[in-house]
């Protein structure tokens, strides 16, 4: 302990003990006790034959003394009471000394820092006589306690009985009108009278003491400290080597195990008995371990299927016939077109655009009574949601059909579920889960002219194209590269086109098999690639990199096309989509904006603000349109959906329900369907909204 850190009773304690050790090396007390000590040694030695053994000597157990300063126990250093050279000069670890039996002075017996205190004896003298004078003047017949033996005055009687008694009796009469709460302790009304006695030792203190010498016998029998001194020297001794022939141990690398955060139903709000994914089938999508390698060629139906039984073939059958249903429907309503079980549409298409014709015209039939939908009127009943993945959802599509009640929905670690919400089966509604892709899906494209035919892409760089009547997902285009966008124009069914690595753009053509074009449009990551429902060949992108743009597919060279229109928020844009009619256009972006655009060359700007920061956790949001320009809907942190005006320029109304328990990222408006709203969420559920 430095001494500069000492406290003031603590320079005082040392002081005392320092001027104690040279009271007792003046009178040299420690030489005579070793001397006594070294002469009761000599008395024990009796010799008994020749050869003389040395006898053992006893232990002297030392009582253990446990002692509460005046610090310890929040006392100033000044406190009243026995100084500490007096403290110090009682000696608490001898033992105390033998009987005196006879007389003992006081001189003899005090315990003091200096010689024998007189004034204390006469003080006490001088009291006694004042308290005897006092009683004599009360009337007590007592004489002088410095004249004799008080006895012989007494006489058998009782003293301070009489005249005391009656004065007490007097005092007690008043007694009733003290206070409890008057009663005080104050610093100065307290002071040490005596040392803490060595016998006083509890139960538990003597105990730890025997077990103390107990555990010093059974060390020394043992020889412990003499064997760990020999092992201390033998790891030092094998320390010292040379440098040059030390081996140093490779480190062994760190296995990360991924973390997997699941929001079970109870969490999130969900009764147990929630309509979709059945627990056996999401217990057999193993959440904790990395998503295998990834095929290089067609996987069958039957090997992607995850569920809690053998392949569902009748799942496979329904698709087929109902694309087959809606094939004879386009064909009744004026679509030129073959039916997809009899092979591939595009021999059947010969250049023509599919779907835009009647398909866009009864489009534009049905935007002309979406004036008169009432946002009051979409309402979320509980039958309407269900969990078709076990993971986030990336991205979530409407089959293109009145006649078909289905959504698919891609997750995080590719699988993709299907739900039959239009399903007639006496189980409910249905839910079919695949494993097509090891990475996230990026996005989802149902044909038109052929319901049983889905293209999907993820960020390990494929394409697959799942064929129900073949039972497989094929393998249409792979690359080295992150593919982070899909999209295809409705005049054009041979050409894929999506966001591949950093800003690159690439369309894929099928009847080729190869890319037709490949060009970097930005200098990140392309999220979304939408197209003008009036004029398919103007296109729209957004990026990473803080912009979104506007390109003329006509007018596109070999090298990087010029853009029409460079919008830049200030920060990442995660989406921009055209609205039904071609107008306008709106950005969703993570500067906390919804951006809308329109005229002519989309020169005149509006932003309204809509929190947009979803964090690690949940997918971004993207704003889309409804079913005209009136509105747009995007997702809400309070489990809603925000719906936003682009002629008030603010969030008009927000769309809740007691039966929403997660928040809404990845939207799609069902395209034939006006008012029927499917919103994805990260625990793998799909909510929709239905307009009565």
């Amino acid at each position: 302990m430095a001494s500069q850190n000492l406290t003031e009773y603590e320079r005082k304690r040392l002081k005392n003990v320092r001027r104690n050790n040279e009271m007792l090396a003046a009178r040299k007390i420690h030489s005579k006790a070793s001397e006594v000590s070294a002469a009761a040694k000599r008395s024990r030695v009796a010799p008994k034959s020749n050869t003389v053994k040395s006898e053992k000597k006893p232990k002297t157990e030392t009582p253990l003394v446990i002692r509460q300063s005046l610090r310890t126990r929040g006392m100033p250093p000044d406190s009243e009471g026995l100084k500490d050279i007096a403290l110090e000069s009682v000696n608490m670890t001898e033992i105390s000394p033998a009987k005196v039996l006879g007389p003992l002075s006081m001189r003899d017996a005090y315990e003091g820092d200096d010689e024998f205190d007189r004034s204390f004896v006469e003080a006490i003298v001088g009291l006694a006589k004042k308290e005897a004078h006092s009683l004599s003047l009360n009337g007590e017949e007592i004489g002088s306690c410095a004249e004799g033996d008080a006895s012989n005055d007494l006489k058998g009687r009782s003293v301070g009985t009489s005249c005391d008694l009656e004065r007490r009796k007097e005092e007690y009469k008043v007694w009733g009108s003290l206070k409890l709460e008057s009663l005080t302790l104050d610093s100065q009304n307290r002071a040490r009278l005596v040392p803490m006695a060595s016998q006083n030792l509890t139960e538990y203190e003597l105990k730890r003491l025997e077990n103390i010498r107990r555990n010093d016998e059974m060390l020394a029998a043992l020889k412990i400290h003499s064997k760990a001194s020999e092992v201390s020297a033998a790891a030092k001794r094998s320390r010292v080597a040379p440098k040059s022939y030390t081996l140093k141990s490779e480190k062994k690398p760190k296995t990360e195990t991924p973390v997997v955060i699941r929001q079970s139903l109870r969490t999130r709000g969900m009764p147990p008995d929630s309509e979709g994914l059945k627990d056996i089938a999401l217990e057999s999508v193993n959440m904790t371990e990395i998503s295998p390698a990834k095929v290089l060629g067609p996987l069958s139906m039957r090997d992607a299927y995850e569920g809690d039984d053998e392949f569902d073939r009748s799942f496979v059958e329904a698709i087929v016939g109902l694309a087959k249903k809606e094939a004879h429907s386009l064909s009744l309503n004026g679509e030129e077109i073959g039916s997809c079980a009899d092979g591939d549409a595009s021999n059947d298409l010969k250049g023509r655009s599919v779907g835009t014709s009647c398909d866009v015209e009864r489009r534009k039939e049905e935007y002309k009574v979406w004036g008169s939908l009432k946002l009051e009127s979409l309402i979320l009943d509980s039958e309407n949601r269900a969990r078709l993945v076990p993971t986030r959802i990336t991205a979530v599509q409407f089959f293109p059909s009145s006649n078909v009640k289905m959504i698919v929905a891609g997750d995080k670690f590719g699988n993709l579920g299907f739900w039959n919400y239009g399903s007639s089966s006496n189980e409910g509604n249905e839910v079919h889960l695949y494993h097509p892709h090891p990475a996230p899906i990026s996005g989802i494209l149902v044909q038109r002219h052929c319901l049983s035919k889905i293209y999907t892409s993820c960020y390990d760089g494929l394409v697959r194209l799942m064929d129900a009547e073949k039972e497989v997902f094929d393998l249409v285009f792979n690359s080295d590269e992150t593919l982070y966008s899909l999209s295809q124009p409705n005049n054009d069914a041979n050409c894929l086109y999506f966001g591949e690595g950093p800003g690159g753009l690439t369309i894929w053509d099928s009847r080729t098999g190869r890319c037709s074009s490949q060009w970097v449009l930005h200098d990140s990551r392309i999220n979304t690639i939408d197209f003008d429902p009036e004029n398919l060949h103007i296109m729209a992108t957004s990026s990473s990199d803080g912009t979104a743009c506007t390109w003329d597919l006509r007018y596109t060279k070999k090298s990087k096309p010029s853009a029409l229109r460079t919008f830049t928020p200030q920060r990442a844009v995660h989406s921009a989509y055209f609205s039904p009619s071609g107008r306008s256009l709106a950005t969703t972006s993570l500067d906390d904006t919804i951006g809308i655009y329109d005229g002519a060359n989309f020169e005149n700007a509006s932003t309204v603000f809509h929190f947009n920061q979803t964090g690690r956790w949940l997918s971004t949001f993207r704003g889309i349109w409804g079913w005209d320009d009136s509105y747009i809907f995007v997702g809400n942190m309070k489990r809603g959906v925000d719906v936003i005006s682009p002629v008030h320029k603010k969030i008009v109304t927000t769309l809740q329900s007691p039966h929403m328990s997660a928040i809404p990222c990845r939207f799609d408006a069902h395209p034939f369907e006006i008012g029927t709203l499917a919103g994805g969420t990260s625990g793998g559920q799909v909510y929709m909204w239905k307009s009565f």
